[in-house]
């Protein structure tokens, strides 16, 4: 079976048209979203699903957000979270990042963001018309290790900067020491901080970093989200938080779009994170990823698909793989993939700014929290077919050796 043919060129999709052409795959690692098997410890949630209806019909929208989010707060390790003034809950990450894209727009803030990371956050800004510039991930995590942020980011022509903590998807992420220069420096500049913290939960070294935003005064929107945690068939809730100076513009543009976010998902979501909260992310959260990377890992030993070097400690649930070696580039081995019923993503659209370089060609994602036996399905067709016959694939890319300067 071979994925749904789409006609438009391959370069010109986004990352969500691969991922939508997996959902008709036999198999596919394409998407990032919560498709694990049911955890053990939640099990039990679904035969409740009667009792959390009738809960939620006797609480008010505004307790049932409060819950949610003071359980998320619990859950990062993150009390300030709940303290923050401002928050509004929108139904996916998305909407909260077309939000966000609309303030920046509304305040004509020309924006700096992360490069590589997922694409719909730039293609979100675009389409609201805020003028993005990009800051590349290698750059920023040099500085952090050397000192030198204030340096990197000294550019005040921008008036917003938009990271992504950890990033999808390197699983790379700042320390404590770096955020808190980051928020400081922004402070001090007028810069409007972004955060997307949709991986949140799989940082091993989870740190108060809304304490921090308060403690520095910065102009910030934080994202929080469900979806890549728990596997709720796509039945997810995104927490906005914004500082006080930005809270009449998120709260006019949220209302424009939205009443509210439905009871019964906070609810139901509540109850996953204070479940999750009691028993700790180790044992509900980080056991499956870290068995499913180490099953990818084992997989790929020995083959010509090696994870990214700047990738090798991601603890997030999706891994960046180097596909150099096959002799093909990612676009190719995504086909490849794709005739053999198989989805993954090809990794020159997380550079959305520069996707064009062919340094920034040789890279594929593939996610983790899938169901069992479909991920282990997967890992045995990448495994029989990881050592490839370049000379059998039409157009092989070869070894682009420019490329090594940039990795």
């Amino acid at each position: 079976m071979i994925i749904r043919s789409d006609p438009t060129p391959a370069s010109e999709k986004s990352l969500t048209d691969f991922e939508i052409e997996g959902l008709y795959a036999p198999l596919s690692l394409a998407d990032g979203h919560a498709y694990q098997d049911m955890p053990f410890a939640f099990r039990h949630v679904v035969r409740e699903l009667e009792v959390l209806w009738v809960k939620a019909e006797t609480v008010s929208v505004p307790l049932a957000e409060d819950r949610l989010r003071n359980a998320s707060a619990r859950l990062s390790s993150s009390a300030a979270m709940s303290e923050v003034a401002c928050f509004k809950i929108c139904p996916t990450a998305s909407n909260a990042t077309d939000v966000v894209a609309a303030v920046l727009a509304d305040k004509s803030a020309a924006t700096r963001m992360i490069e590589p990371t997922f694409d719909n956050l730039a293609l979100i800004m675009k389409r609201r018309r805020v003028q993005l510039a990009a800051l590349p991930e290698d750059q920023l995590m040099v500085a952090a290790e050397e000192g030198s942020l204030d340096v990197l980011l000294g550019d005040k022509s921008h008036a917003a900067l938009f990271l992504v903590q950890p990033n999808n998807p390197t699983g790379r992420q700042l320390n404590e020491r770096a955020f808190r220069i980051i928020a400081n420096l922004c402070a001090e500049r007028g810069t409007i901080l972004v955060l997307d913290n949709t991986f949140r939960l799989y940082n091993r070294s989870l740190f108060d970093d809304y304490a921090i935003l308060d403690e520095t005064g910065v102009s910030f929107m934080a994202i929080e989200d469900t979806g890549k945690v728990w596997p709720t068939q796509d039945l997810k809730a995104s927490i906005l938080s914004c500082s006080s100076d930005l809270a009449r513009l998120v709260c006019e543009i949220y209302n424009e779009m939205y009443l509210c976010h439905s009871r019964f998902a906070l609810t139901l979501l509540e109850r996953y994170v204070t479940i999750t909260a009691d028993l700790g992310l180790e044992a509900t959260i980080w056991r499956h990823v870290d068995r499913h990377r180490a099953l990818l890992r084992q997989a790929l030993a020995g083959t010509a698909l090696v994870i990214d070097p700047r990738s090798v400690d991601s603890e997030i649930s999706v891994e960046w793989l180097d596909c150099r070696q096959t002799g093909m580039n990612d676009l190719q081995l995504t086909a490849f993939y794709a005739e053999r019923g198989l989805g993954i993503l090809p990794g020159r659209h997380f550079f959305w700014a520069s996707g064009s370089q062919r340094c920034h060609q040789y890279n594929v994602r593939l996610a983790l929290m899938k169901p069992r036996r479909m991920f282990e399905a997967s890992l045995s067709l990448i495994r029989r077919s990881a050592d490839i016959d370049v000379s059998s694939v039409a157009g092989g890319g070869g070894f682009d050796a420019a490329c090594d300067t940039h990795r």
